[in-house]
């Protein structure tokens, strides 16, 4: 299987952590292993990721101590929590702490493998979203000034010349058309801003 995207997997069990470098390289991920909720966090501030595979129950810090400071850190960051627990409690506790998927040791792995490409072509599109966004607001931004100072500069000379102005007619049809961008630009910035409310900020 060929596909792409760098998943941080968490596990203090050296067996269990080699299992999931094994399996999510040979569905085709970049696999960075951590052996503590510590070292992950590091890792986390540093480099960005599409995923973090994280154990619920671990010494040192606890799966849902670390998806607290998760979603501190990287409010939108995918986090599929795994337990070899039976029982609910863990389930209602990481969705509780927004943990976008939780999976036990009884699931089979072809659901997990879909359930882990899902989640990391939405955050993609999420971060491209995003991106697209940024671009947008950086063009309208440089734009906007040097329209409002020809169409400032427009109403100056039909105010002071009034029908002795040459080219009368050409300068209220540039006027007309810098207002008219000039609204495009208006409306392109509102979008933007709107569109960042859901954008993920913070991803890292």
């Amino acid at each position: 299987m060929c596909n792409s995207g760098r998943i941080l997997v968490v596990e203090t069990m050296k067996e269990l952590r080699i299992f999931w470098i094994h399996i999510l390289q040979e569905w085709g991920y970049e696999v960075w292993p951590a052996d503590s909720g510590l070292q992950a966090m590091g890792m986390i501030e540093k480099d960005t990721y599409h995923l973090v595979v994280l154990d619920l129950w671990m010494p040192e810090m606890e799966g849902m101590d670390l998806l607290r400071q998760i979603r501190k850190l990287r409010s939108r960051l995918p986090v599929m929590l795994f337990s070899t627990r039976p029982g609910m409690k863990g389930l209602v506790e990481a969705l509780r702490h927004e943990a976008c998927d939780y999976i036990t040791g009884c699931e089979p792995m072809e659901g997990i493998f879909y359930r882990i490409e899902n989640l990391i072509s939405r955050f993609k599109l999420e971060l491209t979203l995003h991106e697209i966004i940024n671009r947008i607001s950086d063009v309208s931004h440089c734009i906007s000034q040097p329209l409002s100072a020809i169409q400032i500069q427009c109403d100056i000379l039909l105010s002071e010349n009034g029908e002795s102005l040459p080219y009368k007619s050409d300068i209220e049809h540039i006027g007309s058309c810098v207002k008219r961008i000039s609204d495009i630009v208006s409306n392109m910035r509102s979008m933007t801003k709107s569109l960042s409310i859901r954008s993920p900020a913070g991803h890292g």
